[in-house]
């Protein structure tokens, strides 16, 4: 069993590395490193065929501003936890920095504040200039309120930062540069980003007994869309206590709560806005596909076998279940649903029709998972530069494999097939820029459809909201374009 499980850590690994590096539009980056951080030579790291830059940070401290006392903690991904139940993570982390500390000799310190009190505090330190921070980790709202600020380095103007490189996200950078410039991002450095990506569960033992199609067969053969899960779902409704009401006692085809529509929306293939020529971002939703799949959607959240509620209700109920799929966050599989007792498998979102491209799944990005960027209030920008590429660059064969064994070989999502599962789930994500930067209140709009279908008009919605929507989205712009050009 052990040289199994071996092997399907190996092939996450694997996988993990093509996922990172698969968005293939990605912005063109400008500029040129102006700094004078020491970088010359090479030294081999260990499980990275590629030389490392040789450099002399003796007497440096990576000194990070970040996130506590909320559910999305990053202290957990910089410096090892003393009291866990599984110390796997903690164990690589341990690795990375003391690594870190032999090889390039600077040190790692962590300062964090809740989300309440976060930018507040981050605009303080930029407003003294005492240069207290020299790196910022914190949800994309806050990161983005900073970077129109002009607050944040332009990571795509160093040399240093290979920025097309697996350790960090390709698809962060293609939807949250603006005008080719990369003020925040995510990579190996974090798992938030991989916890708040949505993706759907089954049940293994409810599929058998309701003799489900292989799931994961759906996906290989393309057939794994929305339709296809509705066709099922409504084949495995049944009334349990036979009340004639549907509640949280029966059982259903698939459970989600309201933040499900939001992502099976971006599953689609749609998005609120695209990139032009420039790298700047356009609305839009105004296309014949965009209305189709909303009414596709508002017809899959009124069917029999579907039940939507609140996660602390639908939790449970999966656990227990009462349910084929479930639709939520992949924190999931490394901390509730490691206590079920049957085994579940995780799927990605269905695509709206079998001709879309790829499957895509949506990152809860502005409020949930962590970004990074660095202050301008930073005294040495080119150390911090180089620090924040050397930390991301060794915690993918360190925090990010520990996060993949954790996952793959301690949960029940024990086979090769979730595995690839991760693979497309991670390869094709959506870093939604409209939500991180509150164009339009589109994201509230979104997330309302599964709770309220017979509401949601998308042509209403968008008569009532495009003119803000377009003047949000140039006010941004702007924003950018004065300091940048």
């Amino acid at each position: 069993m052990k040289k199994v499980i071996s092997c399907i850590l190996a092939a996450a690994m694997i996988a993990m590395a093509v996922a990172m590096t698969s968005c293939e539009e990605k912005p063109a980056v400008t500029g040129k490193n102006t700094g004078t951080a020491p970088v010359t030579g090479t030294v081999t790291g260990a499980a990275d065929p590629d030389p490392w830059p040789t450099a002399d940070l003796s007497g440096k401290t990576l000194k990070i501003f970040g996130r506590e006392d909320t559910s999305w903690k990053t202290k957990p991904d910089i410096l090892p936890e003393t009291e866990v139940e599984d110390d796997v993570i903690s164990s690589e982390i341990t690795t990375r920095n003391q690594w870190l500390k032999d090889n390039y000799g600077f040190d790692i310190e962590f300062t964090g504040t809740t989300d309440a009190d976060w930018l507040n505090t981050a605009k303080a330190e930029l407003q003294a200039g005492t240069a207290g921070y020299n790196l910022f980790i914190g949800n994309g709202s806050n990161l983005a309120a900073l970077s129109k600020e002009n607050a944040l380095v332009d990571l795509a103007s160093h040399d240093t930062m290979n920025l097309d490189r697996e350790w960090w996200d390709q698809c962060s950078i293609r939807d949250l540069s603006i005008a080719g410039k990369v003020f925040f991002l995510t990579g190996s450095l974090s798992t938030s980003d991989i916890d708040c990506t949505y993706a759907l569960y089954f049940n293994k033992a409810a599929a058998e007994e309701n003799n489900i199609e292989n799931p994961y067969q759906l996906v290989y053969d393309n057939k794994w869309t929305l339709d296809k899960l509705l066709e099922i779902c409504k084949d495995v409704r049944v009334d349990t206590n036979d009340d004639g009401k549907w509640t949280d006692v029966d059982n259903y085809g698939y459970l989600c709560e309201n933040y499900d529509s939001y992502a099976m929306f971006f599953g689609s293939g749609e998005t609120v806005v695209k990139k032009n020529a420039e790298d700047l971002p356009e609305f839009s939703l105004e296309t014949t596909r965009a209305a189709d799949v909303v009414e596709a959607m508002k017809n899959y959240y009124t069917a029999d076998g579907v039940f939507v509620n609140y996660a602390a209700t639908i939790t449970p109920m999966f656990q227990k279940r009462q349910s084929v799929f479930c639709g939520t966050i992949l924190m999931k599989a490394r901390t509730v649903f490691r206590q079920m007792d049957d085994d579940f498998g995780v799927l990605p979102l269905p695509k709206y029709e079998s001709s879309q491209e790829n499957y895509v799944s949506a990152v809860s990005s502005g409020t949930s998972g962590s970004l990074v960027g660095i202050p301008t209030s930073c005294d040495d920008v080119d150390s911090a530069v180089l620090m924040l590429e050397l930390f991301t660059r060794k915690s993918h064969d360190t925090l990010r494999k520990g996060y993949y064994d954790v996952v793959v070989t301690k949960q029940s999502v024990r086979d090769e097939d979730s595995v690839k599962m991760l693979d497309i789930i991670l390869g094709s994500r959506v870093f939604d820029a409209a939500y991180i930067y509150s164009w339009g209140g589109w994201f509230t709009w979104l997330y309302n459809i599964a709770g309220n279908p017979s509401g949601a008009n998308i042509a209403s919605q968008i008569s009532a909201q495009k003119d803000k929507t377009l003047t949000d989205i140039q006010d941004t712009v702007d924003a950018f374009k004065s300091f940048i050009g």
